[in-house]
């Protein structure tokens, strides 16, 4: 089914803007969309930064005092 007119863009939107977030959240670079399989082991070396950025970022936050949410052994 094609959408036409500002519905369509509203959808479009709403479904980029989506995919955006559910990248994000799993550190999937959105390099992705531009690459073909020739770029794979460059788009691996992206999410690990992603991933490593994810990473820092939640043990930065489980540092700050009084934080809930970061287990503690």
């Amino acid at each position: 089914m094609i959408l036409l007119g500002a519905l369509g863009n509203v959808v479009g939107d709403y479904i980029a803007n989506g995919l955006k977030f559910l990248f994000n959240q799993n550190a999937v670079p959105l390099e992705l969309f531009e690459m073909d399989v020739t770029d794979y082991q460059e788009s691996l070396r992206h999410r690990r930064k992603l991933i490593a950025s994810k990473v820092r970022a939640y043990y930065d936050q489980c540092n700050k005092p009084k934080k809930s949410g970061c287990k503690s052994s």
